[in-house]
């Protein structure tokens, strides 16, 4: 399995990061995170949302996209399914 990680740190827009995306994890505000799933317009394949990373917009946008998402903390879920 090969991971890659890539940061939105001096790029404005997700649309910037050349390469493709498997997952897009959201560790931010969510008010800035729907922001960047709004203006998303590469695929991908799911969304994971860490703790306090969400709010109720921003799940409701996700379900009315049928856009699929995990709730929950990545490194404790790996460490469920090694």
């Amino acid at each position: 399995m090969v991971i890659k990680l890539l940061v939105l740190e001096k790029k404005k827009s997700i649309n910037e990061i050349a390469e493709e995306i498997d997952i897009i994890d959201l560790c931010i505000n969510p008010i800035d995170g729907l922001k960047i799933i709004k203006e998303c317009e590469k695929s991908f394949k799911c969304i994971v949302i860490q703790p306090h990373a969400d709010n109720d917009a921003l799940l409701s946008y996700l379900n009315e996209q049928n856009i699929p998402y995990i709730q929950g903390c990545l490194l404790a879920a790996l460490k469920i399914y090694r």
